[in-house]
């Protein structure tokens, strides 16, 4: 779900982009396995996968719009992608509109690019990545991953933030499809031992825009850092915050590998129902399409919305 978090960074800096931006809340050693009910002739995925997946598909350039400045999350990018080409069988690019995979905007000030990616694998049925990269003014590491609607599995998201040379905000969840007790004591619970590590980092995230108790779990990632990118606990592959974000990212494809896939119509309707609700819920609530409006006009920012962010399939 995209979450947003204007409230918690509106008091960072006066401009628009601090005040208005919101990005997607919610991306080692696993070993790779043949799991049942891969994709069906027909399905979604078997319509639309391309025949092969590269990981260089997945790479980001060094360098950044500003040349003086680092893409900081990119190695938190490149980690999640190698990690996934391990531990996501059946890895391969979706294919989407051309037009949305990369912007850019080179006007003044506002010199920023959009780039962005689209997987599924066996048992996800998307995978989405984003790298917003606006130089030292703001720079965006964003992804979604959807599991198959054979799995009642929560969505993971990821969200890492970066405003101005200091400014932080970095958030990783389970976002799970239902707040019985039963259901997050069986897929969230788990995470409690990897959050515990970083429970002292962690701050409390707003609720101007979402409620806390809707598609977030007791085991969110919540990191503010006035510290930048040479904060200590954000350094690959040393720092803590880095080593958390991993084992959010390890811990929940380990898991999704070693569930039954349910083939019932009515299960696999049910979950298809609630990924449309989350991406509905978030969509009325994100406001970064102002943001993207204002980088890269309201035509392309409405179509990225609608096609790529929460496209309701």
């Amino acid at each position: 779900m995209e979450l947003s978090y204007l409230s918690d960074v509106c008091s960072l800096k006066s401009s628009m982009l601090e005040s208005k931006f919101h990005s997607l809340f919610w991306l080692h050693d696993i070993r790779r396995r043949k799991t049942p009910g891969g994709p069906r002739p027909g399905s979604m995925r078997s319509k639309y996968c391309m025949s092969s997946y590269s990981y260089m598909d997945a790479l980001l350039k060094d360098s950044s719009v500003d040349s003086s400045v680092k893409l900081i999350y990119k190695p938190y990018m490149d980690s999640l992608c190698s990690t996934l080409t391990v531990a996501a069988p059946g890895m391969k690019s979706l294919r989407f509109d051309e037009e949305l995979r990369v912007c850019k905007s080179d006007s003044g000030s506002q010199r920023a690019v959009i780039q962005n990616w689209l997987f599924c694998s066996d048992r996800l049925r998307r995978i989405r990545l984003t790298y917003f990269d606006a130089g030292s003014a703001c720079q965006a590491f964003n992804s979604l991953l959807y599991p198959d609607w054979r799995f009642d599995y929560p969505l993971l998201g990821i969200d890492l933030l970066a405003f101005g040379k200091k400014k932080i905000l970095c958030v990783v969840d389970f976002q799970p499809l239902s707040q019985d007790p039963g259901y997050l004591e069986k897929y969230t619970a788990g995470l409690a031992p990897i959050q515990n590590k970083f429970a002292m980092f962690c701050s409390k995230m707003s609720t101007r825009f979402y409620n806390e108790k809707e598609f977030f779990s007791k085991q969110l990632i919540f990191y503010r850092s006035d510290r930048g990118a040479a904060d200590p606990l954000l350094q690959v592959p040393d720092g803590l915050f880095f080593s958390t974000y991993m084992g959010y990212v390890t811990s929940y494809l380990k898991w999704l590998h070693l569930l039954e896939p349910v083939y019932d119509l009515d299960f696999k309707m049910a979950v298809r129902n609630r990924h449309t609700e989350y991406d509905t819920y978030s969509s009325e609530r994100d406001p970064a399409i102002k943001v993207f409006t204002q980088y890269f006009g309201q035509k392309w920012s409405e179509r990225f919305a609608s096609e790529f962010l929460f496209p309701r399939d």
